[in-house]
């Protein structure tokens, strides 16, 4: 079986549960307005202990497949619909990532691109290298998030010269604690795509440092994602962000350096290629862990997994105040299936194990 070191598991977390939150995060600041950043904190702190809660149940029961916690949990019948449940959800993560993908670069830099050229493009290039074995995948992600990281470390350095403190204080003036609230599920719901990997978590050799290096790199992830939103929200103030559907764009084009850099525009195109098509190569093979023992042909079923997100993401992306009306809407939908539910369920495994 191919497996994974804890190492490369970082990778996959970074992958995961980050692109969400850098891609359109006008989806939160029209709740948390310049008070967003502050919502990211208190939401990493809740994320940090899910993670703490859900890894540690792992080790000290020393079960790592997901499936078969779920089936010990909930038994074979609910155990299913939990899982077809959760499968479904993966499926609407791969037209998150196929859509916004290609909605961004349309809309921000292609604008007589067609989108039904750029849902193709992105879907060939993730199908020609999921079709492949798992140390592929493993590879690739490794090589393209370090690229990711490099070239949004770089836009924020180069963001920071920009930042205006006037358009982040004073704090916690005019917003509501519900809005703060909805702001703060909201990103939660955005985080929870870590789950995403809860399937693949047994593919991990070396279960000795797993819970260090993944509860490290969760922590300097959720630092970074704060320290993002702050940048943004002082670089363009709140009100221009939450009107913009991608303000990582805009807020590139300010960039400037010694006339050597005169726009990051090419880094986020970059970033947002590169960090898609990992995290829809981390569900797509999320759900092939779930159901590699139904799946017959592997190369058939990423066939078939790209023709129903293309038709999907292809309605979506006709209309981008549609989809981000949806999107709002399945922040939730990753709350509840991704967070919520497998806390009830890791927690009600730890007791069952518990007691015997």
């Amino acid at each position: 079986m191919e497996k994974l070191t804890s190492r490369h598991f970082i990778f996959f977390i970074i992958g995961s549960m980050t692109i969400s939150l850098i891609s359109y995060p006008s989806l939160f600041i029209q709740w948390g307005k310049n008070d967003t950043w502050i919502c990211t904190f208190f939401a990493a702190i809740i994320f940090l202990l899910f993670s703490f809660f859900t890894i540690g149940v792992m080790n000290n029961t020393k079960e790592y497949d997901f499936k078969s916690i779920c089936f010990k949990t909930l038994g074979k019948f609910f155990g299913t619909i939990y899982l077809l449940i959760f499968s479904a959800t993966i499926i609407l993560t791969c037209i998150e990532s196929t859509s916004i993908n290609a909605t961004s670069i349309h809309t921000n830099i292609f604008l007589d691109t067609p989108i039904w050229y750029s849902l193709l493009l992105f879907l060939i290039t993730a199908y020609l290298i999921s079709k492949n074995n798992f140390n592929s995948i493993i590879m690739v992600t490794s090589v393209s998030i370090i690229v990711v990281i490099f070239f949004t470390i770089l836009i924020n350095s180069f963001s920071i010269k920009y930042v205006d403190l006037g358009l982040i204080l004073p704090l916690l003036k005019n917003e509501s604690i519900n809005n703060l609230i909805i702001c703060t599920l909201k990103q939660l719901g955005s985080l929870s795509a870590f789950s995403l990997l809860l399937p693949i978590i047994y593919r991990v050799d070396d279960k000795k440092n797993f819970m260090k290096n993944t509860l490290a790199s969760v922590f300097l992830i959720l630092i970074i994602l704060i320290g993002i939103n702050f940048i943004l929200i002082g670089t363009l103030g709140a009100f221009r962000c939450e009107n913009i559907f991608f303000p990582q764009f805009i807020q590139s084009e300010r960039i400037y350096f010694g006339g050597f850099v005169e726009n990051g525009e090419i880094f986020v195109i970059i970033i947002s290629m590169l960090a898609w098509i990992i995290k829809y190569l981390i569900a797509t093979f999320s759900l092939y862990s779930l159901w590699k023992d139904k799946i017959k042909n592997k190369n058939i079923y990423f066939l078939f997994l790209a023709l129903i997100v293309y038709a999907a993401s292809y309605f979506l992306c006709r209309n981008t105040y549609f989809l981000f009306y949806i999107l709002n809407y399945f922040q939730y939908v990753l709350l509840i299936v991704f967070f919520i539910l497998p806390i009830i369920i890791y927690l009600l495994f730890n007791i069952k194990k518990a007691k015997k």
